[in-house]
């Protein structure tokens, strides 16, 4: 890349993000609610659910990393980096099955404790033990 092109990139990016940065340092709400009208709210996704950016991010650095270690490929004489496309995919495919897994444990659990409160003995009746006390 040109010189010239990498400081232009750079003031660009100073001046998108120098109102973060001092909103950042202010503790100032009011601050914030300008920023977010500017800029859009922070995302509130539950981190559970973004299984499948980590799945479809190890896709892709898994397709990448073979590209590279095919021979004759477009990426000849870059073997070598086609390896730490692999273990990149392999790290992220780890951490999408991680969050798939919680997520799906966590799913469980929550329709398990629903049924555990209907299975309750109703108002009224005695409990277990057939009322006696």
């Amino acid at each position: 890349m040109d010189a010239g092109l990498l400081v232009v990139l750079a003031v660009v990016g100073f001046f998108l993000l120098m109102p973060l940065w001092l909103a950042w340092l202010s503790t100032d709400s009011r601050r914030w609610a300008r920023l977010e009208r500017a800029i859009g709210p922070e995302p509130s996704g539950d981190p559970n659910e973004q299984w499948g950016l980590w799945a479809g991010l190890s896709a892709m650095n898994l397709l990448t990393g073979t590209l590279h270690l095919l021979p004759g490929g477009p990426f000849g004489r870059l073997r070598w980096s086609g390896l730490i496309w692999l273990i990149g995919g392999l790290l992220n495919a780890v951490v999408a099955g991680v969050l798939y897994r919680r997520r799906r444990r966590d799913r469980q659990r929550a329709s398990s404790a629903g049924t555990q409160v209907q299975d309750g003995p109703e108002a009224g009746r005695p409990g277990a033990g057939g009322g006696r006390h």
